[in-house]
């Protein structure tokens, strides 16, 4: 079993929950983090009545139902539902497969994330992030958001997130970490501690 203490299990979910608890049973399948959080419009009485899971907490927001309120939570918000050092995002199509290939210096980096088709590294659907990376995202100011939270922080701010001292992970160590069906490793997992979008080929880690 592998103790990550200092990471929260995290989904912000108000469309799909029950998928999003699934996909949090599965990632906590061989980890025990310090905490588990998932944050919906579904009241706590009727989801985690439902769940058996040590440090699990359910939180009420408003309604996150496109990818322009979801972006805006995950940059402005987020930092005010993490007080571990780090936090682990999943989403119902994106959670961990292969628990044996964590790698402690995934925490070395403020932010990991499947590498995209031009090898930058993003994919914030199953991202980990340090609480410095989200203190630092959450003062940026950003207000008009257009596109997914992932691109406007690994791509639009980046230089900006940079010179706040915020550590993206190489590209190498990031290709270990995950995988989305529209980046530079194919579209097949291929041992990689988690994935991101259903459209990736999964097969092989459900036989």
């Amino acid at each position: 079993m592998i103790n990550l203490d200092n990471v929260t299990l995290l989904c912000v979910d108000c469309i799909h929950p029950q998928l999003a608890l699934k996909a949090i049973d599965v990632s906590t399948r061989g980890i025990n983090f310090g905490k588990i959080k998932l944050i919906t419009n579904v009241s706590n009485r009727t989801i985690g009545s439902s769940v058996n899971i040590n440090n699990f907490f359910v939180y009420t927001t408003g309604l996150v139902t496109d990818i322009k309120t979801y972006s805006k939570f995950i940059i402005n918000n987020l930092i005010n539902y993490v007080d571990t050092d780090y936090c682990l995002i999943i989403q119902y199509d994106g959670y961990i497969l292969n628990p044996s290939a964590w790698d402690y210096r995934f925490l070395d980096y403020d932010y990991i994330g499947a590498p995209w088709w031009d090898r930058v590294v993003g994919n914030g659907g199953f991202s980990l992030r340090s609480k410095k990376f989200l203190e630092a995202s959450s003062k940026l100011g950003i207000k008009d958001i257009n596109s997914g939270e992932d691109d406007v922080l690994c791509r639009q701010y980046r230089s900006v997130l940079e010179n706040m001292s915020i550590r993206f992970a190489p590209y190498e160590l990031a290709s270990k970490f995950s995988i989305e069906y529209c980046g530079p490793n194919g579209y097949k997992w291929n041992g990689e501690f988690g994935f991101h979008d259903f459209r990736t080929d999964i097969s092989a880690a459900i036989k």
